[in-house]
């Protein structure tokens, strides 16, 4: 193939590895324009959840996540790349500058990236030891975010609030009508949380498992999360351009 056939087929290949991205209620909120000499991020808004995400930062977040993988798949076939975020549409432009041989670590964070899913059953019973929390809160704060790792003694006071949370969630019947339409069953597109994914039964911990109104096919498990080590994991900043970074930021940490 041509340079710039090369090009465009390696931007291809990466609009197609942004889908393994996790996104809200796997909406898959974003939609990729291929180019012969760049690869343009734009948000689907007919993916917005309007009820529980009205100011779209969950969707700026999601769609932060598939850049970030778009980004991962470059590297992985050794293309540099440069990132232009525009003040308005699109939300982000990758340009290819030039390619070299790949590193391998670069390779293998590609091969992690396909192999990432949310896991909603319950947590084994060894503790993350010391060093690995330390790496973990490294690793955030290099991509410029904060990783607050929650003491044992601040677990009840997060429970509640889950649980409030859930008690508001649950008595809104707009946004229950909202969740149901991306929870359950399984569709073509391959977006939603298909049954597979979701627990047969809501396991007892002491910080709730999100309830999602419908029980899958998933079996939990029967351990608790006293071995658990909660996080917050947040940003500085309040801006469209902000939220777009923490999800890609987020993603790199995880």
């Amino acid at each position: 193939m041509t340079v710039d056939a090369d090009r465009r087929q390696a931007l291809r290949e990466a609009a197609e590895a942004a889908r393994y991205a996790p996104s809200i209620h796997n909406t898959q909120p974003w939609k990729w324009t291929v180019h012969p000499d760049r690869l343009e991020l734009h948000a689907v808004t007919d993916r917005q959840l309007t009820v529980q995400d009205p100011d779209a930062h969950m969707l700026l977040l999601s769609c932060g996540a598939a850049l970030h993988h778009a980004r991962v798949a470059l590297a992985a076939a050794g293309w540099r790349v440069r990132v232009e975020r525009p003040a308005g549409t699109p939300l982000a432009v990758l340009h290819l500058d030039e390619q070299a041989a790949p590193e391998p670590a670069a390779v293998e964070r590609f091969e992690q990236l396909k192999a990432r899913h949310t896991d909603r059953r319950t947590v084994s019973e060894t503790r993350l030891g010391t060093p690995v929390l330390d790496a973990l809160v490294a690793a955030t704060e290099s991509e410029g975010a904060r990783l607050h790792l929650i003491g044992h003694d601040q677990v009840i006071d997060l429970a509640v609030i889950v649980e409030r949370a859930q008690k508001t969630e649950t008595s809104d019947e707009r946004l229950q009508q909202e969740t149901a339409a991306w929870v359950g069953g399984e569709r073509s597109d391959g977006t939603g949380i298909p049954d597979a994914n979701l627990p047969a039964g809501l396991p007892l911990t002491t910080v709730a498992e999100r309830d999602f109104g419908r029980t899958g096919t998933l079996a939990a498990g029967e351990g608790h999360d006293t071995a658990a080590t909660y996080a917050v994991l947040y940003g500085t900043g309040d801006e469209r351009h902000e939220w777009l970074q923490a999800g890609r930021r987020s993603t790199r940490c995880g």
